[in-house]
């Protein structure tokens, strides 16, 4: 037995001495210089976080793209060492930007930790989204739109909408606007129902073709007819992708945004100053997500 038992051990010392030896490989792979700029250098380390982190036409970076990125780390390079030739490190400003960075990043990794435990939406929670927005899977429709953006100003909307419902067509309306020196842009556009503001399809998708409706917004007041649409229905194997994309986001942004108010509940958080009227409570909105395209 206690042969065995230092047999055992032996395999276990093995097992620990090779993974330390593994990781110790992978660290000084990783650390190896693809470049020597002057007395600096580009480890292959920095050159496969520039490729995870650049945008390239395909979704993933080809053998191809690694000189273009290199390229770019040299240049990099170049710029960092005449910084730090002119003391710009210790420069202010630089030193409050690099701060201001590195807090960024440890916020985003734990953040992003938190976020690797949620899962995928499940079978049915993808089947009664699909069934419960036929407006944009099995009705879907391509909307033909004529629509005349007008700059908003205080009351602006209500005029709008009571000129609107007085006229006959879009063409009163703007010889209304012309009248009155408000500002307009007039389009016509054809858009599928995922590319139509999400909160208002609903609407575009019961009107009727020639119906006109008013939508105030922040920026402009929005007036929209629908000309004509026709049906191009999306069956749910096709819609399953955008479906499940659009509920994880959505899921991990509850989770976040849970997450955030957990933290803050726990925290001893007092305002000063100017902001000491906030008081502790105090929390910043969340935006909602928006529907999958």
């Amino acid at each position: 037995c206690l042969g065995v038992s230092v047999r055992v051990l032996l395999i276990a010392l093995v097992a620990a001495v090779s993974m330390v030896g593994c990781n110790k490989t992978r660290d000084a792979a990783a650390s190896k210089p693809v470049a020597k700029v002057n007395a600096g250098e580009v480890s292959v380390a920095q050159l496969d976080s520039a490729l995870k982190n650049a945008k390239f036409d395909s979704p993933e970076p080809s053998r191809q793209d690694r000189p273009q990125v290199l390229s770019r780390l040299i240049e990099q390079e170049l710029l960092v060492q005449k910084a730090k030739e002119g003391k710009l490190d210790s420069d202010p400003q630089v030193v409050q930007a690099l701060e201001a960075a590195r807090r960024e990043v440890l916020a985003r990794a734990y953040m992003d930790k938190v976020l690797a435990a949620v899962g995928k939406p499940g079978e049915k929670e993808l089947k009664s989204y699909y069934d419960k927005h036929p407006e944009l899977f099995s009705e879907r429709r391509i909307y033909s739109l004529r629509e005349v953006l007008i700059a908003n100003a205080p009351g602006l909307a209500a005029r709008v909408s009571e000129k609107v419902a007085k006229i006959k067509s879009l063409e009163e309306l703007v010889v209304w606007l012309k009248s009155e020196k408000i500002r307009y842009a007039a389009n016509a556009v054809v858009k599928p129902a995922e590319q139509l503001p999400h909160e208002a399809l609903g609407r575009f998708f019961a009107m009727k073709d020639g119906e006109v409706k008013v939508l105030d917004t922040p920026r402009a007041v929005v007036v929209l007819q629908r000309v004509n649409s026709r049906l191009e229905p999306i069956d749910e194997a096709r819609a399953r992708p955008a479906i499940e994309q659009f509920l994880g986001n959505e899921q991990r942004r509850q989770v976040s945004a849970a997450e955030i108010k957990r933290l803050k509940a726990a925290a001893k958080i007092e305002y000063l100053g100017e902001f000491a009227k906030l008081g502790s409570s105090a929390s910043a909105p969340v935006a909602s997500g928006k529907a999958p395209k």
